[in-house]
């Protein structure tokens, strides 16, 4: 049976990133300026007119790219502590077998 050993510069990077990745969106700039976006769009959904179908599915696509914007930030910052926790467990096992030999 092949050893399947984790890659653990991928699992770094992950780590790594998903940090990076919640420093931006803890950030209370980030905030201020997503929620100021946000406030924006919503204001220009509720101030256009009934029939103005274009304007309003502009402010829906507009909605939603913010929201999967902030979303691909927070898969990022899951990717990354799932990777810390298996860097973790790698370092444990590593030092379990030394202690062993």
């Amino acid at each position: 049976m092949p050893d399947h050993k984790p890659d653990t510069a991928k699992l770094t990077e992950q780590a790594n990133r998903g940090a990076q990745a919640s420093a931006i969106i803890n950030h209370p700039l980030f905030n201020e300026a997503f929620e100021k976006m946000e406030a924006r769009i919503l204001e220009g959904w509720k101030e256009s007119a009934a029939e103005d179908h274009e304007g309003r599915h502009n402010a829906y696509l507009m909605q939603r790219l913010l929201a999967n914007l902030k979303e691909q930030f927070e898969h990022c910052v899951r990717t990354g502590d799932a990777a810390s926790k298996q860097l973790l467990q790698i370092e444990k096992e590593t030092k379990d077998k030394e202690k062993q030999s």
